[in-house]
This record gives structure tokens, C-alpha cells and sequence, in this order.
């Protein structure tokens, strides 16, 4: 079998297994956890099964993220759409208007459980702290 088609095959398979559900687990590993995850890919880089410019675990688990919290966010139907504070449209002099979360002020267990494993990491990624 060709390269082109080994990487294809690694990329469809164990790329997909490694990201699957990450959105629900990435928010409780620790450091450790995700070096290994990178370690692995670097060794299908090393083996010709993975190319050098395909993105990093961490790029494809929150790109991953970000495109779940759009579906959600822009998608009412969605079953995880209630769980997403209420929206206040503001008009302002300055632009268009601007959309703000309204949070809640008492947060439930569910709510609290969603923003720790996915909310935080995606809206705030830059804050976000490693809990381990």
C-alpha cells in the first residue's frame, strides 16, 4: 500500500479515535495525559503515517470544540442549546450589534458540569487552567 493511503487510513481511523467525544474528556486531562496523546502522533509522523503539516492533537480537539460550541450556539434545535445562557442583543454607536451571554447568576450542577469540561475551554482558552 502507498503512502498516500496509509495516511489516509491512520488519519480516518486512529486520528478519529483519539478526538472522539474529546470535547466531553479534554477538560479533565492533565498535562501528562496530553503529552503522550502528542507523543503518539509524533510517532506516526516519525513512521510516515501522520504528515508533518497536519495539525497537533490540541489544534484538532479545539477546533473540534469550536465548531460543536457554533453548532450548538447557532442551532436552537440542538439538544444542548437550552443549557447556553440567555442572549441580550445591545446596540451600540460604535458598530453593529453586539451579542453578550447573559450568565446565569445561580448555576445548577448540569450547567456548572458543561462549562467545566466545555464551555471554559472554548470560549476562554487562553484562561482556562488545568484542574489536575
Amino acid at each position: 500500500m502507498d503512502d498516500a493511503r496509509l495516511q489516509l487510513i491512520y488519519c480516518s481511523v486512529v486520528i478519529a479515535k483519539l478526538t472522539y467525544a474529546s470535547s466531553s474528556w479534554w477538560g479533565f486531562t492533565s498535562a501528562s495525559d496530553r503529552q503522550r496523546l502528542e507523543d503518539f502522533l509524533r510517532r506516526g509522523r516519525r513512521y510516515g503515517l501522520y504528515p508533518a503539516e497536519q495539525p497537533t492533537i490540541v489544534q484538532l480537539i479545539e477546533e473540534a470544540d469550536e465548531t460543536l460550541f457554533n453548532n450548538i450556539r447557532h442551532n436552537p434545535p440542538h439538544i444542548l442549546h437550552p443549557l447556553l445562557p440567555k442572549q441580550m442583543t445591545t446596540v451600540t454607536a460604535l458598530g453593529p450589534d453586539l451579542i453578550i451571554l447573559n450568565l446565569p447568576t445561580v448555576m445548577t450542577i448540569e450547567i456548572l458540569f458543561i462549562e467545566c469540561s466545555f464551555a471554559i475551554s472554548v470560549a476562554l482558552p487562553n484562561t482556562y487552567t488545568n484542574l489536575h
